[in-house]
């Protein structure tokens, strides 16, 4: 499991079970109970209770999907994608940063074995240290999805 995906749980955890709360002090609220406002209480803690819930396991399962569909890509194009080299034409940054990261498009020049070369344009985040290995005219691997010559994974070597 990805660490992002395992902070993610033990942050929501704690909202799930605050959510759950609610829902079963809900079941034991008294129907004549009020909120200070005049609403019923176990009304309100019901939409309170799925609210925490429901929130917190949807992060979680969008997360999950997120973080594990990289790498099913990743392991598709490994396993069934064809290896070729790519050489950087030019490196830019793009201005967006996630997690100390920028994001990178590296234009490149991909030659497979089996089609004429072709330009390609690749965004991929990747740490400064990472961006100061990769220079222009640097030859790395990649595998090229047979289906979608657009769709690749990048072994930056870095």
């Amino acid at each position: 499991m990805q660490k992002s995906l395992k902070r993610t749980i033990l942050i929501s955890l704690p909202s799930v079970l605050i959510g759950l709360g609610l829902v079963v002090a809900a079941y034991f609220t008294p129907p004549e109970a009020k909120t200070d406002d005049g609403h019923q209480l176990k009304l309100f803690l019901y939409i309170m209770g799925g609210s925490f819930s429901l929130t917190s396991v949807f992060s979680i399962i969008l997360l999950y999907f997120m973080v594990f569909s990289k790498t099913r890509k990743k392991q598709y194009l490994i396993a069934n994608g064809r290896r070729a080299d790519a050489e950087i034409i030019e490196i830019r940054k793009t201005g967006t940063v996630v997690n100390n990261c920028p994001q990178v498009i590296l234009t490149l020049r991909i030659n497979t074995y089996d089609r004429p070369p072709y330009t390609l344009k690749h965004k991929i985040v990747m740490s400064e240290t990472e961006i100061y290995k990769l220079e222009t005219g640097r030859k790395l691997k990649v595998y090229v999805d047979p289906k979608n010559s657009k769709n690749i994974y990048l072994e930056t070597g870095a």
